[in-house]
């Protein structure tokens, strides 16, 4: 199996010595020849501000949160959208940590789902006005009793989704990839389903593997070139 590690030690017979993140009660290095590795980019570029999902000290869970402060061994002050009780903010290395592009350029008049304030649920509702604190008022369709409207923040807002039929080849859009398979990778575009980026489409050379090119949760730029009659992308 492969596990996460840092390189230790380059050895003469041109094995490295790498220490392992977690051994879980294994030994915490072990030596592993070259092709038996793969490098791992860690973005580490993190500023004030910045909209990540970041491991939990407490539990190992991962939520969402802002980068609150810099901390000067090289870690991040991440503070909870949801704290839930406990601590309203932790210390995270970059290796556990993941930015978030937040869209955040609604206009009054546009059409969006949105969390409901009163039961925590996505309804539709329409922009009436950015409130200038980073949520907007939302006016609900069928507000069932309760307000008409509410503010709501960017985070617990999105577009309804594209309907298929919608859709015309050739179409580009920005989407964020949501897996990656060993066939190519599924991306999020805004659409009732996602769409493949199948490995042959990836690059202009050869992929053997789709993790070298995408990761989860990173944008890509995507163009519809083929609609299938099932609905598939």
């Amino acid at each position: 199996q492969n596990y996460p590690a840092t390189i230790e030690k380059v050895n003469d017979d041109g094995t490295f010595t790498v220490k392992w993140d977690d051994p879980d009660g294994g030994p915490e290095t072990n030596d592993v020849e070259a092709g038996a590795m793969k490098k791992i980019i860690v973005f580490k570029d993190y500023v004030v501000g910045d909209d990540v999902l970041a491991v939990s000290s407490e539990d190992g869970n991962t939520y969402p949160g802002i980068v609150s402060k810099i901390n000067e061994d090289g870690t991040f002050q991440v503070k909870w959208d949801d704290p839930d009780g406990g601590p309203e903010t932790d210390n995270a290395n970059a290796e556990n940590m993941k930015k978030v592009t937040v869209f955040k350029d609604y206009k009054v008049d546009d059409v969006v789902e949105a969390v409901f304030p009163d039961d925590g649920q996505m309804y539709p509702g329409t922009v009436i006005k950015d409130n200038g604190d980073g949520t907007f008022q939302v006016k609900w369709d069928d507000s069932d009793g309760g307000p008409e409207d509410s503010p709501v923040k960017v985070k617990d807002m999105k577009y309804p989704p594209i309907p298929i039929d919608k859709l015309e080849v050739g179409q580009k859009f920005i989407g964020t990839v949501r897996s990656v398979r060993e066939f190519g990778a599924f991306v999020d575009m805004g659409a009732e389903t996602d769409g493949l980026v199948h490995v042959s489409r990836m690059a202009n050379e050869r992929v053997d593997d789709p993790n070298d090119y995408v990761e989860i949760g990173q944008e890509v730029d995507v163009w519809v070139s083929d609609i299938r009659d099932d609905g598939k992308l």
